[in-house]
């Protein structure tokens, strides 16, 4: 139902937008650590400075409070891994060590917490590109609460580099099932789109690519997914608009760097991407 789903937006919009008001003119040590997480996972996929910092701060806290809390440290873990995926760390190699310091403090805590293994299992797709390893992890985070939609959500991104795109689509629908008016929306419907061009479903992979970048327009790999699903639709246009938007953000691009970083390199999905890339202006 439309209406119930625009209302029930709206409520969740207000509620967090009140939680943050209130946070912002309280003192961190006066908050209960529910309003600090809020705030933090609320901040955090705004993608800006200032709110990547403060919602660094809240997190610290809620860890300082409770320091055996599974929950906080898989928020914190994933907050550092962030910053390497958005090209914002200064040191890359430092913040995934703090990222998997964090989650490696979480899962000794409970070895089979859900939300805990779906970022572990993000972090082997993304920094060691061992999809199959990321994989596992995430099928043990989904067997162990299939309530945790980051545990679909992550498998269907590793199923859709992986070339198995009717896979990748459930399990972005079973994502967006489990957690339909969450935070990270620029995420699913990124991850979304990726899936439905690995199935070859190019026209509702440009519509998900577009929400995505409405969502968060500095969002780095979302601009990229746009380019790729503009290109496969044959809007040659806007593929060069989006891509010269791109090239702002990162300067540096390049489609030889987007193939030696990809995390499925040499795959079909991969040669697919870089190629669109190259079409829409990316430098070679």
């Amino acid at each position: 139902d439309n209406m119930a789903s625009a209302v029930a937006m709206q409520l969740l919009e207000a509620l967090v937008q009140g939680q943050l008001r209130i946070a912002h003119h309280t003192a961190l040590s006066n908050l209960p650590a529910y309003a600090l997480l809020l705030r933090a996972v609320a901040l955090m996929h705004r993608l800006e400075n200032d709110d990547l910092e403060r919602s660094r701060q809240a997190l610290e806290a809620v860890v300082d409070r409770n320091p055996r809390s599974p929950e906080a440290l898989s928020w914190l873990g994933k907050w550092h891994f962030d910053q390497v995926s958005q090209a914002r760390s200064a040191d890359p190699m430092k913040a995934i060590q703090a990222a998997r310091g964090e989650l490696a403090r979480a899962l000794a805590e409970d070895e089979r917490h859900a939300l805990a293994l779906a970022i572990d299992g993000h972090l082997d797709a993304f920094v060691d590109r061992n999809l199959p390893g990321a994989e596992h992890k995430l099928r043990t985070a989904y067997a162990a609460d299939a309530n945790e939609p980051l545990a679909s959500l992550f498998l269907a991104n590793v199923l859709a580099y992986s070339g198995r795109g009717a896979e990748a689509v459930a399990a972005i629908e079973r994502a967006e099932i489990l957690s339909p008016l969450d935070p990270m929306r620029s995420m699913y419907d990124l991850f979304a789109s990726t899936a439905h061009s690995a199935a070859g479903l190019h026209e509702e992979a440009l519509h998900y690519a577009r929400r995505s970048v409405a969502h968060c327009a500095v969002h780095l790999s979302a601009l990229v997914q746009l380019i790729v699903a503009e290109v496969q639709a044959g809007l040659m246009d806007e593929a060069r608009q989006t891509a010269a938007r791109y090239l702002v953000l990162r300067p540096a691009a390049s489609v030889q760097l987007f193939r030696d970083r990809h995390i499925a390199a040499g795959s079909a999905v991969a040669r697919t991407q870089a190629d669109a890339l190259l079409a829409a202006g990316i430098p070679l």
